[in-house]
């Protein structure tokens, strides 16, 4: 990314300023969507300006995070702001700001509602990474280090084996998310394959024992092998049963989330031939080009040019290639010329779901995940906010 400028420092104290003014937009309380992102916001400019005087934002918006889970509760899933909410705390004990036993304290009813979720998820067969009851195996892995949450791990990973459709070697899982009449087998990393495989590696970071999971992980990347083709923007489909194939790159559905999961793979289990296979696929996305703006059409996380930006530089750290640097800086420059139009959220405008505020504002969708990560990639941050989209 070029040179940081007066100009970029103004660009996100402006994104900083139309956050604080308009938080009350916010009707969700949790990360992706909600509240919380204005206080990770805060905590990403006090690394970025290193000024300890906006410490006091990271814990003034959690607070209004926590009021606003009461009775008087306006968002749309309540229980998933608690989900968001309690992986958010975790962060910030990683990061020094709270204590262990504030973690605890704030969290004392939240386990008992997660797993509820989850019982309620399981028993649909909604083993969703995003919606449904991989989101609350992620809270309960972050509860472990705090307190033993082992029971309802193995809980959800028993159901993920039971769930498994295993043929000789391969191993898949149909979704109910969007079609409970019309199963659907996704190969990406927010609803699909590629997603409860990343879990399960997640399990085996944070030393969860389970006898299947290797196996498990193994079979799901095995199936999602039969389907990379030789060319294409993305080398893999986004259905098993439908050929199509996306033009473009995200982080939500394209191959880069693909081939991570590959990469991360390789590494934990010490598998070589993975690890390559998901240097193919990211060296593939690595390509992809929008000069025109054709296809990416704002600057978000979640499926613009900020999550590109991100993931490539995260995934550099890693692979220590040139050929991703420069992918990540190219990225990064579109973001900040996306950031030049006369709308009212310092100069940015989101594409999907624009017709609500908050969504401009958001982490995943808005300038608040815009922000981040430009703050990051200009201080050499690492880009570890990115956990909150399960990409670890």
């Amino acid at each position: 990314m070029k040179k940081q400028t007066l100009h970029d420092i103004d660009k996100l104290e402006q994104i900083r300023e139309v956050l604080v003014d308009n938080h009350e937009k916010f009707t969700n309380m949790g990360l992706l969507n909600g509240l919380l992102g204005v206080s990770l916001y805060h905590y990403y400019y006090y690394l970025y300006t290193e000024d300890e005087n906006y410490l006091e934002g990271v814990i003034t918006y959690l607070e209004k995070s926590i009021e606003g889970l009461s009775n008087d509760y306006k968002g749309t899933h309540i229980v998933n702001d608690i989900m968001e909410l309690g992986n958010y705390v975790t962060f910030l004990n990683e990061c020094g700001l709270i204590d262990r036993e504030d973690v605890n304290a704030l969290l004392v009813d939240s386990d008992a509602i997660v797993s509820t979720f989850m019982e309620n998820e399981l028993e649909k067969r909604n083993l969703d990474p995003i919606l449904g009851a991989i989101k609350a195996g992620y809270y309960f892995l972050n509860r472990n280090k705090f307190i033993d949450k082992k029971a309802e791990l193995l809980k959800l990973l028993n159901a993920i084996q039971a769930q498994a459709i295993d043929k000789v070697d391969i191993i898949y899982w149909e979704s109910t998310l969007k079609n409970i009449e019309k199963l659907k087998t996704e190969l990406g990393i927010s609803h699909g394959v590629s997603g409860i495989v990343n879990f399960l590696l997640q399990t085996i970071v944070h030393k969860i024992p389970y006898e299947h999971t290797k196996e498990l992980i193994l079979g799901g990347l095995h199936f999602i092998n039969i389907y990379i083709e030789d060319a294409g923007v993305n080398k893999i489909r986004i259905e098993a049963d439908h050929p199509s194939k996306l033009k473009y790159q995200d982080i939500a559905y394209g191959d880069i989330g693909i081939g991570y999961t590959y990469v991360k793979a390789g590494t934990i289990l010490n598998i070589k031939t993975l690890t390559e296979t998901g240097i193919q696929l990211i060296n593939n996305a690595a390509t992809f080009r929008d000069d025109e703006n054709v296809y990416i059409k704002d600057g978000s996380l979640f499926y613009g040019t900020a999550g590109l930006s991100a993931m490539f530089s995260k995934i550099n750290t890693e692979l220590h290639s040139d050929a991703l640097e420069n992918v990540a800086n190219y990225w990064g420059e579109k973001t900040m010329a996306m950031g030049n139009s006369n709308s009212k959220w310092a100069g940015y405008s989101s594409n999907y779901n624009a017709q609500h505020d908050y969504t401009h504002l958001s982490l995943s969708e808005g300038i608040c995940g815009i922000g981040i990560m430009l703050m990051a990639q200009q201080k050499k941050l690492k880009h570890d906010y990115l956990q909150f989209f399960n990409l670890h």
